[in-house]
């Protein structure tokens, strides 16, 4: 009986309680001062100064993007691997020994919808989904390393890079020359 009439007491002022804001939350338009519309010249001094200690965010883009560096690759048999040509992309990669290897891979236009595969997994080379049986169509994920992975696609073993920004040495130059990496 106590906590009956406890609990209609309480639920009697709870419901008393005004739900209209305090005054002193309310913003009063009329006293807010009027902008002067000074350009963004006059406060650069203020920047210059960097009072607050802030640290710059915006990335500097180089003036011309750089071609992707080719690198071919030759495995232990002595076999050449050519950078592959289709529209895939490596995320990155995720190595924690020979059997607990991961590849983000992804379409080169999403990079951050990516699908994660590991060693012998196979997938479609268009829509970058899973498949339970590797077909004649299907890419199959063979090794990963850092950042690249050897993959098989319609018999052919061929390198998936990781995509990077290298930025450039010189203004205007020729492509890169590829590179031969012992695997």
């Amino acid at each position: 009986m106590g906590g009956s009439l406890l609990s209609t007491w309480l639920q009697k002022e709870v419901l008393s309680i005004s739900v209209s804001p305090p005054e002193s939350y309310q913003i009063q338009t009329e006293k807010l001062p009027i902008d002067s519309g000074k350009s963004i010249k006059s406060f650069e001094v203020i920047l210059e100064r960097n009072i607050f200690n802030a640290q710059k965010t915006e990335i500097e883009l180089p003036p011309l993007l750089p071609e992707p560096e080719i690198i071919a690759l030759e495995t232990t048999d002595e076999e050449a691997v050519e950078h592959t040509r289709l529209a895939i992309a490596l995320a990155g990669t995720m190595i924690y020994g020979a059997k607990s290897s991961f590849a983000f891979i992804s379409k080169k236009d999403s990079l951050h919808k990516y699908v994660i595969y590991g060693i012998g997994e196979c997938f479609d080379a268009k829509t970058i989904l899973r498949e339970k049986e590797c077909g004649s169509e299907s890419v199959k994920v063979l090794d990963i390393r850092d950042r690249w992975v050897l993959i098989l696609h319609k018999e052919t073993k061929q390198a998936l890079w990781m995509v990077s920004t290298v930025a450039l040495e010189e203004e205007g130059s020729a492509a890169v020359q590829p590179k031969n990496v012992q695997t």
